[in-house]
């Protein structure tokens, strides 16, 4: 386990669901959660997601209603599954 800070940014769109991105160490790692199949994991345990291009903005889009609480402690849990962070 790397230990690196992960920071998670948001980005609302027009109806107000979301993208966010996932930095860690400051350098954008959604490319490395897509090959780790985050989508599928996320799905799993309830986060219906998926990395898209949208509004200009690129990242995982998730419905507005979302738990951002529970959504970032599996994003955390995820990293240091994958060793990603």
């Amino acid at each position: 386990m790397n230990n690196k800070p992960i920071n998670i940014e948001y980005h609302v769109l027009k109806n107000n669901d979301f993208i966010l991105n996932i930095l860690v160490d400051n350098a954008n790692e959604d490319l490395s959660f897509c090959l780790c199949e985050f989508e599928n994991e996320m799905e799993y345990l309830g986060f219906k997601t998926k990395f898209t291009k949208t509004e200009g903005k690129e990242g995982f889009i998730f419905d507005k209603d979302v738990d951002r609480d529970a959504l970032e402690r599996e994003i955390r849990r995820f990293a240091t599954h994958y060793d990603i962070a």
